[in-house]
């Protein structure tokens, strides 16, 4: 197959129509809630082209969050990129979990949307925290009558007025350059053309709920799953028509 082909076949020129399943499937049958941050690092491992451009040693859980190491600085630094990292794709995740959740599909529509935005805004906060770690924490001063003063601590921006609040949203959202990533192109790919196949199974064991229904009236995401179900309505079919000539 010739490249030309082959780059046609995919979303946005970057993953193909199964990786991006994989990828959104994989993501968002991911617990945001769990305490084990395995589960985590099990997303990362499968789908590397999420954070392609991080190295992936700044976030070695196995290196840097061993509780038997000695607490250094560099050390403490390396903890807090692991926890954005960890913290990104939860609350990623938790927004996937409640658009596949909606009914609605304008509140759905946000709740994608929310999962994007975040995603870059976010990912822009990881590589700050991980140029930290490489270059240290940076010093800033003033400089008065060409003299370096004593370090200063930055005071964030605070808002608290309703006008302060909009000027916020819109300072941020004009800084926010939303990069075509694979993650970009399978959130794209969901909402143009996997809207309408979203479904949650409704077997409370299911260890994956979410998927894609490969036929318009599919409920249950496998035939497993379905069983119990089954077996239920053939119980209450017998009951109710037992005896019956």
């Amino acid at each position: 197959m010739n490249s030309s082909r082959k780059g046609s076949n995919q979303i946005l020129g970057m993953v193909s129509d199964a990786q991006a399943r994989r990828l959104l499937l994989d993501w968002v049958n991911t617990d945001s809630f769990s305490q084990d941050n395995g589960v985590r690092r099990r997303l990362l491992v499968r789908h590397p082209e999420i954070f392609a451009d991080l190295d992936p040693a700044i976030y070695d859980e196995k290196r840097f969050d061993d509780p038997a190491e000695v607490i250094t600085p560099e050390r403490r630094q390396r903890r807090r990129v692991l926890m954005h990292l960890f913290n990104l794709i939860a609350s990623v995740g938790t927004y996937l979990q409640a658009g596949w959740n909606e009914s609605d599909p304008r509140l759905r529509e946000w709740l994608f949307v929310k999962a994007r935005l975040l995603y870059h805004s976010e990912l822009e906060r990881l590589r700050a925290a991980i140029q930290e770690v490489r270059m240290g924490p940076g010093e800033v001063r003033e400089v008065n009558d060409g003299v370096v003063q004593p370090q200063r601590t930055v005071r964030p921006f605070k808002v608290d007025t309703p006008d302060g609040l909009h000027l916020a949203f819109a300072m941020r959202l004009a800084a926010l350059e939303v990069a075509l990533t694979p993650f970009e192109a399978a959130m794209f790919h969901l909402q143009t053309n996997l809207a309408d196949k979203i479904r949650r199974c409704p077997n409370q064991t299911c260890p994956a709920p979410y998927f894609f229904a490969v036929k318009k009236a599919q409920k249950f995401c496998s035939t497993k799953c379905a069983e119990p179900a089954q077996r239920e309505a053939k119980r209450r079919w017998w009951n109710e028509n037992r005896g019956k000539t």
